[in-house]
């Protein structure tokens, strides 16, 4: 692979990753508020370290600003301070709304794989 091709195929990997963030938090949320670094830990443990290192706190500012995630207190953690998150009415009609789109979207792409798929195959015979 040429270092262009690399380059672009982590843009693409970043940009999915960035689609996805959103459901991943609000998922997590639904399953007890958390603060950043927790939820952090968790999708690196969940995707056995695949999503290490996100960017989560301008996908929290925003799901903040929309209404679909809440400031749910603050406890000291490790003689920090943190903040915990939780998720809203709204939050959760949100991620409901995304995961449909995501089931959408993936069928579309089976289908269209499986058109190719056939494709490929009749082109053998």
């Amino acid at each position: 692979m040429r270092k262009n091709e690399a380059v672009e195929s982590r843009a693409f990997d970043n940009n999915f990753l960035r689609v996805l963030t959103p459901i991943m938090i609000l998922h997590l949320l639904t399953l007890k508020p958390m603060y950043i670094y927790q939820i952090s830990a968790e999708l690196s443990k969940k995707s056995g370290g695949r999503f290490e290192a996100l960017p989560l706190y301008p996908v929290m500012n925003r799901l903040l600003n929309e209404g679909y995630v809440e400031e749910a207190g603050q406890k000291i953690v490790d003689n920090r301070v943190r903040n915990f998150y939780g998720i809203t009415p709204a939050g959760k009609d949100y991620l409901k709304e995304l995961l449909a789109q995501l089931d959408g979207t993936l069928a579309l792409l089976k289908g269209i794989l499986k058109d190719n798929e056939r494709e490929e195959h009749h082109d053998e015979n």
